[in-house]
């Protein structure tokens, strides 16, 4: 889980989460010391998990304005929940996660690990595999820090790829 916090409240992000196979999400919510006020929802959630209700006047909304009490069920994307405020984006963009982004030099330049979420305007959050990427253009020869760069829907994203001297084994040292 991912927590951001900000002036307005705290933000919880558990749009990478898959909960197809979760038994008991009961406690996924901070207690009533702190306050969510937006939740990236998880995808293939198929339990009833109730929202964290802070206030006997709280409501959450899904960004077409619905009313709801219980994360989103069934869905096998992730949709932006807000409370006391219906969610919006007034621009789509994407989020690019890369597991290894340190590599050494002469290794080949793997994106397989490469995990791309489009934030679209209508609220839902979706993985997608049809971008395309920098990846054949990027040196791995040189040591350094270099840019992958991520292209879908014509919109980019970014993340640092450092190469690194290649270690020696001692095993070839004769």
């Amino acid at each position: 889980m991912k927590w951001m916090f900000g002036n307005s409240g705290s933000i919880l992000d558990i749009s990478n989460f898959d909960f197809r196979n979760v038994v008991d999400g009961e406690h996924i919510f901070c207690s009533a010391n702190c306050s969510i006020n937006k939740i990236y929802s998880p995808k293939n959630l198929t339990r009833q998990i109730p929202l964290p209700m802070y206030n006997v006047d709280d409501i959450w909304y899904k960004p077409d304005g619905t009313e709801i009490t219980e994360l989103p069920q069934n869905l096998d994307y992730s949709i932006i929940i807000s409370r006391n405020d219906i969610p919006t984006i007034s621009l789509s963009y994407i989020k690019a996660n890369k597991t290894k982004t340190t590599y050494e030099c002469g290794e080949i330049l793997n994106i397989d690990d490469l995990k791309v979420r489009f934030f679209d305007t209508d609220g839902t959050i979706k993985e997608v595999t049809d971008f395309i990427t920098n990846k054949d253009n990027i040196d791995m020869s040189t040591l350094g820090e270099k840019e992958l760069k991520i292209t879908y829907n014509g919109l980019d994203a970014a993340i640092k790829i450092i190469v690194i001297q290649a270690t020696v084994s001692e095993d070839i040292l004769l």
